[in-house]
């Protein structure tokens, strides 16, 4: 195994998948790529989209959203301080589990590594699941951290 890709969104699944996915990349002597990834505004979504200014504002907010993402990493960066392992950190914005498995095949990942909230059947059924998601759509191994 040579590389391992996980989501990290600074949820508490996402930093035990981020610990998890760090334990093997140590263990397997593999290169870990964190990935955070933020959802940028709908276009077209608030009255505002329709005003004067509207594509001014939501180029702002796609501002705002990768820097959500870069800070994000800056936090995973932070709790991997000390670990001896060969890591990458890519932000990015889109839809998460979309930009997730595009990035795990770019960097011909071998494993993904994501966290998945304890919730509900209902709620999941409603609301979707990144990590279902992704567990169903890639083409590669995926480890799922609850």
């Amino acid at each position: 195994m040579e590389t391992i890709v996980v989501s990290f969104d600074e949820s508490e699944p996402a930093g035990r998948a981020l610990a998890r996915a760090a334990d093997l990349a140590g263990s397997l002597d593999a290169t870990l790529v964190v990935v955070a990834v933020a959802e940028p505004p709908a276009p077209g979504s608030g009255i505002d989209a329709v005003l004067p200014g509207a594509p001014e504002r939501l180029a702002g907010e796609a501002t705002e959203e990768f820097n959500l993402a870069d800070q994000r990493l800056e936090r995973a960066r932070r709790s991997l301080e000390g670990r001896a392992i060969r890591t990458e950190f890519v932000s990015d914005t889109g839809e998460p589990a979309d930009r997730i498995l595009e990035l795990a095949d770019q960097w011909a990942a071998d494993l993904i590594v994501v966290g998945i909230e304890e919730t509900g059947f209902l709620e999941r059924l409603v609301e979707g699941s990144t990590a279902d998601d992704v567990a169903h759509r890639a083409r590669r191994d995926v480890l799922i951290v609850h």
